[in-house]
């Protein structure tokens, strides 16, 4: 019996959580301009004093993902090319206190700020880690940069308690090592999705003939075909053991969260993807900030994806903070490597540090 395609469950917040913790703003749908007395702090701003607009914040619990209240926000002028000719201090302070809670709702704080200028924003609350838009890129908040124009904006996120459990959803291998720079593969990738956003799943459904059943890997194929994240490569084969390239896995994280072709607009700048198979997919993860390309213009979409680089990945699309605070398990992954927190979150069950 087949069995429906299941909604991705995450050990993070959920699929909307996660895409607005990842920093994705939202047009709002029509906020009337507010007077100029009603951000006295953010004189000196270089802002045209008629310029305002309405800036709401929504905070959850990254793990009950329920509205959270009592959070001290804090918005701060982004380092941005704009804000710095419009005589913006990077990294000051907006306003003299935190965003006030919105009386309407629980979990939302709304202000009044300048219009037209690029901000970033910081929570903070007892019990939990602190939330730093900087540290987090999507689709209208590259580079964290929450962008604030004449019609306002929505912002999201989720906050992670800090005792809050973390299990693995990657594994090393038995001589110690976890070969960061090897290239993952199909079944790898099956597997981690399943681990970190999925459940479990009976695997008589999946029938390749190159996937034993039972085996480790069964039910995680299983999970990923059923679910329409991953399919066959034909003739009934999966090829598991296949890498998997830069294109495959943004065709993969479309499927994932359901990103469409569109929500990369036009397409992109990459010089290398015009009228390739995946170019909609590579424009609908760069669009949301899963993926991004190369100084020299190009996306490389046939280079092959590194273990490395999937643990940083799918930690910013769950909301799990890299830890570099956590003790050296691999002993091919020392802490002056390019990726030990997120490669330490991912393959050990922790507690973050910082609540030690």
């Amino acid at each position: 019996m087949k069995s429906k395609p299941l909604t991705p469950k995450r050990v993070g917040p959920s699929l909307a959580a996660l895409l607005l913790g990842a920093g994705l703003l939202f047009p709002a749908p029509s906020y009337a301009s507010a007077s100029p007395a009603a951000f006295p702090e953010a004189a000196g701003s270089g802002m045209p004093a008629a310029d305002a607009a309405a800036l709401r914040v929504s905070v959850t619990d990254a793990v009950t993902r329920q509205p959270l209240d009592g959070v001290t926000l804090t918005l701060y002028w982004a380092d941005t090319a704009g804000n710095r000719s419009a005589g913006r201090v990077p990294g000051r302070s907006v306003f003299a206190g935190p965003l006030p809670r919105e009386g309407g709702g629980a979990g939302r704080y709304e202000r009044t700020v300048p219009a037209e200028a690029d901000y970033y924003v910081v929570g903070e609350k007892a019990g939990y880690l602190t939330f730093d838009s900087r540290n987090q890129n999507a689709a209208g908040a590259a580079g964290g940069v929450l962008r604030v124009g004449g019609a306002g904006a929505d912002y999201a996120f989720a906050m992670t308690p800090a005792a809050h459990k973390y299990p693995a959803y990657m594994s090393g291998y038995t001589d110690g090592l976890f070969r960061p720079e090897q290239n993952v593969t199909r079944v790898e990738l099956a597997a981690i999705l399943q681990r970190s956003m999925g459940q479990e799943y009976a695997a008589a459904d999946m029938k390749f003939r190159d996937v034993e059943p039972g085996k480790w890997s069964a039910a995680s194929v299983a999970f990923v075909t059923a679910n329409g994240w991953m399919q066959g490569t034909g003739a009934d084969r999966f090829e598991p053991n296949r890498e998997v390239s830069r294109a495959e896995l943004a065709r993969i994280l479309a499927n994932v969260f359901g990103w469409s072709a569109e929500s990369g607009g036009s397409g992109t700048a990459y010089k290398d993807t015009d009228g390739h198979w995946a170019s909609g997919a590579i424009a609908a993860a760069a669009a949301h900030g899963a993926l991004s390309g190369y100084p020299d213009g190009s996306f490389r979409p046939d280079r092959a994806v590194t273990r490395a680089e999937i643990a940083a990945l799918i930690n910013r699309l769950i909301g799990r903070p890299a830890d570099a605070g956590l003790p050296m398990t691999w002993s091919d992954v020392p802490p002056s490597y390019w990726a030990y927190g997120d490669v330490m979150a991912a393959s050990i069950d922790h507690t973050p540090s910082g609540a030690r």
